[in-house]
């Protein structure tokens, strides 16, 4: 058994144990905000590249709409599987 080399209280361990769980969801709350931004963006790219690829709205449009740059647009574009 090994013989710890600093002494703990139950305070102490209460105190770490409560930093840990706030840290944890602050960590946990602002990965949940990312996401829930990033699947918007997703859906919307989504939406309006379906809509691009069936001529119902042109290229520029659907940028503009999305509120992305252009860069962002397709970069999103292709990670979802367009090819615009």
């Amino acid at each position: 058994m090994q013989e710890e080399k600093y002494p703990t209280t139950v305070e102490g361990e209460d105190h770490v144990c409560e930093a840990v769980q706030n840290y944890a969801e602050n960590y946990a709350r602002k990965r949940a905000d990312e996401s829930f931004n990033n699947g918007k963006t997703e859906g919307s790219v989504n939406s309006l590249a379906s809509l691009i690829i069936s001529g119902n709205i042109p290229l520029d449009l659907a940028i503009k709409s999305s509120g992305l740059s252009r860069d962002e647009f397709f970069s999103t574009a292709s990670r979802l599987g367009f090819n615009l």
